[in-house]
């Protein structure tokens, strides 16, 4: 394979002696490198060491066996199992709702500042590289919908399908809700398909523009995909729609069936095109900028016999001839995520300022969670223009100059930020309710008023020492007032949360209360704790109400109504929840606590200060800038040194197994060796940037 230069730069590589490659039984420190490089970022000297003298086999082994699902550092606190009001949260006044997409944005950022941490210290860079592989490959950007929660969830995902099986992967991202979101397939219903997704996942996702399908199968497969869309009850999350799922005939790759989301999966992966668009991406990453076309038919036809798992695919790709062939070095350009942990990791630099490292990366047009469309960032010879070169190579020095011999800020002694201290007290009466928001988006009545029903999310709840992030409620009079029961969601805290109440089998996450007279020996058994719960819920109504007044919380002549008399009023409602309570109570007593209208404190369940912030002194761009502060990731790379003559002095190698600095840093040699000797003992540091400025540390 004749060498093909990346930019201008790079010719001056033409003529540079190529490294011999070693036998498969004794890898060279120069091979360890590029194993480790390749298949993660950088190579620390140590890790070098510790490759150097295994077989090809072996070391590759060793990277795969490392692979992980999970991270080594956990996940900031707010990613866990909170819904977010995002669709009501505009009836509290602009200010509010500046203040909570403001923090959405913190956590979007607090989320690239966790991964660039866990890629730095991470004992599996393969997992990372891939992670950012997959979310290169199934692109999304935060900035289509501002939830902060599905990027973490969608991290995830990649993460526990890194390595593992494509199907799982491929049948994951049509389940995910930021990709449902972004390429519209919540406006995928039978009566008027949204093909963007099923285009998608053919060109980009899985075979490939123009390979092996037609506009009809798109079409088809736009059919197969209505009724997939999200959830808005509580925490948004995916959910199947029967009713606008085209449940009709479909014929996708000249297969005729009643298919759905699953079955499109299975279709793509028995295409006989399938296969060689994904081996080709993986080849772009791991081995050069121009696949080999046999070797790529190989590579498919093994993974197919391997039902598309990906560590053999991984594994096999790291031991053909072109990923360990010499011609191969050089060729592939490091993304500026690549070139920033790389060199971390690398030269083994103390360094713990990654909101600065965020920031760089989004100047260098890499910002993580924010690729520029679907099809993911150009990358190859695109990372470098006049701009980019610039700031990488400031970059490179600051990291240098700040690195070794320099202070590192002490991480803070918490990871959250306080709650400031005119924000209303926490009750530790249990039981009393604590209630952070209330938002009633829906208020309706039918049989000319026979019969009311209210939808009311309940946010940072709190009962007996029991945590809830939100609690829609749905609370139903039929008859006038003859038939009354009261409903729970519990996809946000799982069944576990309440007692077992009535259950829906058409609604499994809903948990139904009926007002009668046997309603309390319907409960039966029921503990006290459970009663207590069913009390302050159902005695408290009217004045959670109340906490909604003076707001837009629902329309009464909202545009969507087919019959604008069908919206209740806050009257009518007030006067439903009166009669609900009085009756609630006659079946199960008056509350044993009181109702108190508190915000939980930041970090402890996601909505934090938002509510209090007209109780607050502070600005709100110095709330913003607390919270900002408040951000703390201080992990390290695995090994570190404090000088750039320690790292040196970590080349353990003498004789015909050297390794000097720029075999240890570079994919190909520079030349001029002499001359870098005679620096080492001058200036350490001046040897080290002359070899990361050089136009061939860029290239992998």
């Amino acid at each position: 394979m004749t060498f093909k230069p990346l930019f201008p730069a790079a010719a001056l590589l033409l003529g540079t002696t190529m490294l011999a490659s070693a036998g498969p039984d004794a890898m060279t420190p120069q091979e360890a490198r590029h194993l480790l490089a390749r298949t993660g970022f950088g190579a620390a000297p140590q890790e070098i060491a510790d490759l150097t003298g295994k077989s090809y086999a072996d070391g590759v082994q060793q990277i795969i066996n490392g692979i992980t699902t999970q991270p080594l550092n956990p996940m900031p606190a707010w990613a866990d199992h909170w819904g977010y009001p995002g669709d009501h949260i505009w009836s509290l006044g602009q200010t509010v709702t500046d203040f909570y997409y403001t923090t959405r944005y913190q956590e979007i950022d607090d989320l690239s500042q966790w991964w660039l941490a866990e890629m730095v210290s991470t004992p599996s860079p393969l997992t990372e590289k891939m992670t950012l592989f997959w979310h290169d490959h199934f692109a999304t950007s935060f900035e289509n919908h501002e939830d902060s929660q599905w990027f973490a969830n969608q991290n995830r995902m990649f993460r526990t399908h890194a390595a593992g099986n494509f199907a799982d992967l491929a049948s994951g991202i049509l389940r995910d809700p930021a990709m449902l979101m972004f390429l519209s397939n919540t406006e995928n219903v039978k009566d008027a398909p949204n093909e963007n997704l099923a285009r998608e996942f053919f060109e980009l996702f899985t075979l490939g523009e123009g390979r092996g399908y037609s506009e009809d199968d798109i079409k088809n497969a736009a059919r197969a995909l209505t009724g997939h869309t999200i959830e808005e009850m509580g925490a948004a999350k995916y959910t199947f729609c029967t009713e606008d799922h085209d449940d009709g005939k479909k014929v996708i790759f000249g297969q005729r069936g009643r298919f759905d989301a699953p079955d499109l999966v299975q279709l793509t992966l028995n295409n006989l095109e399938f296969g060689p668009y994904i081996v080709e991406k993986l080849w772009l990453t791991f081995i050069s900028d121009q696949p080999d076309p046999d070797e790529v038919a190989k590579l498919t036809t093994l993974w197919k016999a391997e039902n598309y798992e990906l560590k053999p695919l991984l594994e096999a790709m790291f031991l053909t001839d072109a990923f360990w062939d010499p011609a191969n070095r050089g060729r592939l350009v490091k993304s500026p995520v690549e070139m920033f942990v790389g060199t971390v990791r690398s030269l083994g630099l103390p360094f713990n300022r990654y909101q600065e490292a965020n920031w760089i990366l989004g100047d260098m047009d890499q910002a993580l969670f924010f690729p520029p469309n679907v099809a993911g960032w150009t990358g190859g010879t695109a990372w470098i223009n006049d701009a980019n070169a610039a700031t990488r190579a400031t970059t490179l020095v600051e990291l240098l100059n700040d690195g070794y011999d320099t202070d590192i800020p002490e991480p803070a002694s918490t990871m959250m930020m306080a709650a400031p201290e005119q924000t209303i007290a926490i009750n530790t009466d249990p039981t009393d309710i604590r209630v952070g928001e209330v938002f009633i988006p829906e208020a309706s009545r039918w049989d000319g008023g026979g019969g009311y029903g209210m939808l009311m999310y309940l946010y940072d709840v709190s009962f007996a020492g029991k945590t809830h992030r939100s609690l829609p409620l749905w609370i139903e009079v039929n008859d006038g007032g003859e038939e009354e029961f009261i409903a729970i969601n519990l996809a946000d805290c799982g069944k576990a949360c309440f007692p077992d109440w009535t259950r829906s089998e058409d609604e499994p996450n809903w948990v139904g209360l009926g007002l009668h007279d046997g309603a309390k020996e319907d409960l039966e058994p029921t503990t006290e704790e459970d009663m207590a719960l069913i009390r302050a819920i159902t005695g408290h109504l009217p004045d959670m109400l109340a906490r909604t007044t003076g707001r837009i919380v629902w329309d009464e002549h909202h545009e969507e109504w087919e019959n604008p008399e069908d919206s209740a009023s806050y009257d009518e409602m007030m006067d439903v929840l009166l009669g609900f309570k009085a009756k609630a109570r006659n079946i199960f007593g008056a509350p044993d606590g009181n109702l108190i209208f508190a915000s939980s404190p930041q970090g402890s369940l996601g909505l934090g200060m938002v509510t209090d912030y007209g109780n607050l002194s502070r600005t709100f761009d110095e709330m913003a800038e607390m919270q900002d502060a408040a951000i703390q990731h201080t992990a390290q790379a695995p090994y570190l040194f404090d000088s750039a003559g320690a790292w040196l002095s970590a080349l353990p190698f003498q004789g015909p197994q050297s390794l000097n600095a720029e075999a240890a840093l570079l994919a190909l040699p520079m030349g001029g060796e002499a001359q870098r000797v005679e620096m080492i003992a001058r200036d350490p540091e001046a040897l080290l940037r002359s070899i990361i400025l050089s136009p061939y540390y860029q290239l992998n």
